[in-house]
């Protein structure tokens, strides 16, 4: 099972703060180790309490061994200091970013799905596009473009691969309005209209 998705908000409870606090800077603590050992870096943590004029907690735990390692981090040029340094303006940034990035993705997923809904419910008849919104009509417009515009480069790309009757091969065909000009005069598979219905 996995772990429950944390709200990153300041906890208000004094006690329960505290409690976790000391939680988390150990397994902050034990990741700083494992990620030294495990991969031979240099690594150093330092974290300070509420309220706290000193740390609480480093990594390493020696002072000395601490030092060195901030010593290298400050040797560096400004510029190489501050590629990858993150507080908490930027990480929220970082984070609210991201969240919006999500939203975008599943306000365009619900389109796609509005879409193919509206487009079926037009093909079998349960939503007539005479009784579409203005919006609907868009919707199913763009996608049936899309839709138009897929087909196309398919049987652009059966015809690179030497096929002689693409529509046959893709099983379909679409308005001669909107074939490609190497295709207007390919041959229909769709049986004539006086054949419909014997």
């Amino acid at each position: 099972m996995g772990h429950r998705k944390v709200t990153l908000k300041l906890i208000a409870d004094r006690s329960a703060r505290r409690a976790t606090f000391k939680t988390r800077c150990a397994s902050l603590m034990k990741k700083a180790h494992e990620l030294v050992t495990l991969c031979g870096v240099d690594a150093c943590v330092v974290v300070y309490g509420e309220g706290g004029a000193f740390p609480q907690e480093t990594f390493p735990p020696s002072s000395a061994e601490a030092a060195h390692v901030l010593n290298r981090f400050k040797d560096l040029p400004e510029m190489e200091q501050r590629k990858k340094m993150l507080n908490m303006e930027a990480f929220l940034e970082q984070r609210n970013d991201k969240l919006k990035a999500q939203l975008e993705k599943a306000r365009h997923e619900n389109d796609k799905r509005e879409a193919a809904l509206l487009l079926s419910g037009a093909i079998d008849g349960r939503r007539p596009v005479a009784n579409l919104s203005t919006d609907e009509l868009t919707i199913l417009g763009r996608m049936v473009n899309a839709h138009l515009k897929s087909i196309d480069e398919r049987i652009q790309k059966l015809l690179e691969q030497g096929h002689n009757d693409p529509l046959m091969a893709l099983h379909f065909t679409k308005c001669p309005d909107q074939l490609s000009p190497a295709l207007l005069s390919a041959p229909c598979p769709l049986p004539p209209a006086s054949a419909v219905g014997r």
